[in-house]
């Protein structure tokens, strides 16, 4: 095990249990060309900040950098509000969003691909704010809906991972009472 060190102080940004941090896997390598390398930030349950690393010392981040990347109306419930942020194998970035609370999904965000809840959602965040979105997303050019989906049908991602090998994504979702559920997406 290595040496621990604080990387950013954020009680200002966030509540500890409203944080989900992502590191860029450009960490540890050159960032891509023209982009710095950036650590992501989930604050409020609907805002997705940036804040990218100290020049002279990559594994310190800039708290003076932070901007705001994607801001989502979730306002209606106060559960089940997703959770998880991470850079996939490509380097986008993944957001887990819940479907806005309460119980069945009763605004039936979960199959409804004009809003951006209970979804994944990859994107590309831009570095000075905002966000492009990544061509091979499964809804650009489709009237209707929003390109920013990658994943739909679900209620709460609220934690995901890539396996390294495969590239294959496991979901922890939400479920209904009872039951909970994890998804296989190859």
């Amino acid at each position: 095990a290595g040496e621990v060190s604080e990387a950013l102080k954020i009680g200002s940004l966030t509540t500890p249990d409203e944080l989900t941090p992502a590191i860029d896997p450009g960490r540890a390598s050159p960032p891509r060309p023209g982009q710095p390398p950036r650590a992501h930030l989930e604050r409020d349950d609907a805002t997705i900040c940036v804040v990218t690393r100290r020049a002279r010392n990559p594994n310190l981040a800039n708290p003076a950098s932070g901007r705001v990347v994607l801001t989502l109306d979730h306002h209606r419930y106060s559960n089940h509000n997703g959770g998880q942020l991470a850079f996939g194998p490509e380097g986008e970035l993944y957001i887990g969003v819940g479907d806005g609370g309460s119980e069945d999904d009763p605004d039936n965000n979960g199959q409804n691909t004009d809003t951006l809840l209970a979804k994944i959602l990859r994107i590309d965040p831009a570095p000075g704010g905002g966000y492009t979105i990544p061509p091979t997303n499964p809804f650009v050019g489709q009237p209707g809906t929003r390109a920013e989906i990658w994943a739909y049908g679900l209620r709460s991602p609220w934690r995901f991972s890539f396996d390294r090998p495969t590239g294959n994504l496991l979901i922890g979702d939400v479920g209904q009472d009872l039951q909970e559920e994890t998804d296989f997406v190859p």
